[in-house]
């Protein structure tokens, strides 16, 4: 309900020097900030009863969240319904929202879109959003990637950080138009600043991997770190391989070892993949076949074909484990490695087992393919 929050908020400043009749509108909304709902219900109430289209909009806003009254979706839609009639944008906004998802009235993403489009063409900033999300996803409307990108484009004109920061993916991955990253670092900066940790992690990784933008490893690292303070895993993990290799700075492994740790166990398994190839190689850290073979299991049953892969080696060295040539085959074969190196040496694994344990094998692999399909 936050985003209803923000439109009373902005629909009450629309009133400043209205005289008085704003200025009871103003009391009604003090009292909302004072939390004396009942305060403002009544005050908004009289406003709307007298045809105030933003004080009925609000005291739908009311209804639809039981403050100051009891709760009823029912009374929340008719007083957004005149709201709306009168042409009144957040009013359009919040009685789409309802329909679009099914708040006292039967679900209809067809009228959500058209609500939501009048509402938008008005400027409605969260408006604006939920066209350009209807768009992409083809709900209410045809799916359509150039309107979705009009409109989260407009949205993200307004500042809104999401919109910036997917318009950057757009762009970046040249969703429904050509690739562009230097349009997309733009929109990824936007939101960057303004604190959003994706797009912190997105215009790191383009100034660290761009392949048509001006590299900038200095600029990946600042940001890297932006979003290691917010707790990114993904951030961490980026980070811990730009130390692990020494890519614009240092190489320093315990560094990259203590990355990896923090996101591997904050569930990344990428992350769970590389410290436990650390554990492996003891880099960063003493050596133990041990903990490699935890870390490089749990990559490994959440899917992550290098964990798979690597997995199975540690299988056939018998390292943090007893030697399996049959639970090596299998996670070797189920990673499904294009590697032609790695290939050779599956097909070396192949040939220590007997024809049941490769059927066994082969049995597994199609069980667990199932298994992920449901």
């Amino acid at each position: 309900m936050k985003i209803f929050f923000k439109i009373l908020i902005v629909s009450c400043a629309m009133l400043a020097g209205m005289g008085v009749y704003a200025q009871t509108f103003q009391e009604s909304f003090d009292a909302f900030g004072r939390k004396d709902y009942a305060g403002a219900f009544t005050g908004f109430k009289k406003l709307a009863e007298k045809g105030n289209a933003n004080a009925q909009s609000n005291l739908g806003w009311l209804y639809q969240n039981g403050l100051g009254v009891v709760a009823s979706d029912q009374q929340a839609i008719a007083w957004y319904k005149k709201a709306s009639d009168q042409g009144f944008a957040s009013g359009q906004l919040k009685l789409g929202w309802m329909y679009d998802h099914g708040r006292g009235v039967a679900q209809d993403k067809k009228r959500a879109a058209v609500l939501y489009l009048k509402a938008a063409e008005q400027g409605e900033l969260d408006a604006q959003f939920l066209m350009g999300e209807m768009y992409a996803r083809g709900e209410g409307v045809a799916k359509d990637e150039q309107r979705s990108l009009y409109w989260y484009t407009k949205a993200a004109e307004q500042g809104d950080v999401v919109a910036q920061s997917i318009v950057g993916d757009i762009y970046a991955h040249g969703i429904g138009i050509a690739k562009n990253e230097a349009l997309a670092a733009s929109w990824y900066l936007k939101a960057a600043t303004q604190g959003d940790v994706a797009a912190q992690v997105n215009l790191a990784y383009l100034y660290g991997n761009g392949k048509n933008f001006t590299r900038d490893h200095q600029k990946a690292l600042y940001w890297y770190n932006k979003a290691v303070e917010q707790n990114s895993k993904e951030a961490m993990q980026n980070l811990g391989v730009m130390y692990l290799q020494g890519i614009g700075v240092p190489k320093d492994e315990k560094k990259a070892f203590s990355l990896f740790s923090k996101a591997a166990n904050l569930g990344h398994l990428a992350a769970q993949h590389s410290l436990g190839m650390m554990h492996f190689k003891g880099q960063g850290t003493v050596q133990d076949d041990k903990q490699a073979f935890y870390w490089l299991k749990k990559s490994a049953e959440q899917g992550y074909p290098d964990g798979m892969y690597n997995l199975g080696t540690l299988h056939a060295l018998g390292r943090g484990t007893h030697r399996d040539y049959e639970e090596a085959y299998f996670w070797m074969k189920l990673a499904d490695i294009k590697n032609e190196g790695q290939l050779k040496v599956i097909d070396s694994i192949e040939k220590q087992l007997t024809t049941q344990q490769r059927s066994n094998a082969l049995d597994n692999i199609r069980v667990w393919k199932l298994k992920v399909e449901k």
